[in-house]
């Protein structure tokens, strides 16, 4: 949940706190990326003492190296990196548009080569909400297409759409995996 805790009346400017699982975050907040698990150079005893709020973690990275296998082992990405706080992982739609040469988008998906090992992948938007959830992700992101810059406007309207489309998706998947979470606890 979020609440509003301030706002500037001149820009509309405001600050709030965010509520998670895993810890309260106040906004604005500095997010370090911890892209595979760990931000570079940083310990999490580190982080804590630097009073990061919550780090990112990068799903297709995750998902290719070290995989979610590794991250089930040790029962998620908080026990892996060891990070008691609040984590947010992407949806690896970024990875979509940086490895544009090694992918191709339908609408069920995007097909791509591992970068690391050749190795054919597919990520459609449930099984990005399926790794961010084996992950442990306190905010996870519904799976989405960066266009390039410049790009016509059509294909932009055409990939907002799609993102849209995707977003819905991502929503269903949620719900029904909720609901089967909380009837199978229950």
């Amino acid at each position: 949940m979020f609440e509003v805790r301030a706002t500037d009346k001149s820009t509309k400017a405001r600050s709030g706190r965010l509520k998670t699982g895993h810890g309260l975050i106040e906004t604005p907040a500095f997010m370090p990326v911890g892209t595979q698990g760990s931000v570079k150079a940083v310990s999490s005893r580190e982080l804590r003492e630097l009073n990061a709020q919550i780090v990112l973690g990068n799903t297709y990275h995750l998902f290719v190296r070290p995989g979610l296998d590794v991250i089930r082992h040790f029962g998620g990405l908080h026990r892996f990196m060891n990070w008691d706080g609040p984590l947010l992982t992407d949806s690896g739609g970024y990875q979509i548009f940086s490895l544009a040469k090694l992918r191709k988008i339908t609408e069920e998906g995007v097909h791509f080569q591992n970068h690391v090992d050749g190795t054919p992948a597919f990520i459609s938007p449930e099984i990005a909400m399926e790794i961010q959830s084996t992950l442990g992700s306190d905010i996870a992101m519904v799976l989405d297409e960066c266009p390039p810059w410049p790009c016509e406007y059509e294909y932009a309207a055409r990939s907002m759409e799609m993102t849209a489309r995707w977003a819905r998706r991502c929503k269903k998947w949620q719900k029904e995996n909720t609901e089967h979470r909380t009837s199978k606890n229950g």
